[in-house]
């Protein structure tokens, strides 16, 4: 939620998780006490987060999440929908490799 910090005070992330609670839900953040996050199952590496998973959401423009590597994205997720607010990933790769990306503005 707040990139560089470990806070999730006033996080929306957590709301988020409150009105999907009842889904399988994949976490993962570099820095936050996975004992603070209530609902879904924390993930310490972002291969084994991503792996099988339907909607890739990244909401914390980490500087790690940068460094993904979109073929391998695109070989564990089961899905191809990413919601990505910050602009992290390359938008032209992802949508070539036939994935629906959804970002804010423009």
């Amino acid at each position: 939620y707040k990139e560089n910090t470990n806070s999730i005070k006033n996080s929306p992330s957590l709301d988020l998780l409150e009105r999907i609670k009842d889904k399988a839900v994949h976490i993962h953040d570099p820095v936050v006490d996975p004992n603070k996050i209530k609902y879904g199952t924390y993930f310490k590496s972002i291969d084994e987060c991503i792996r099988n998973v339907d909607v890739l959401i990244i909401s914390t423009p980490w500087e790690e999440y940068k460094k993904i590597d979109l073929n391998k994205l695109k070989n564990k997720m089961n899905g191809n929908v990413i919601i990505d607010p910050f602009r992290v990933l390359n938008s032209k790769l992802l949508i070539d490799l036939g994935f629906q990306y959804h970002t804010l503005g423009i």
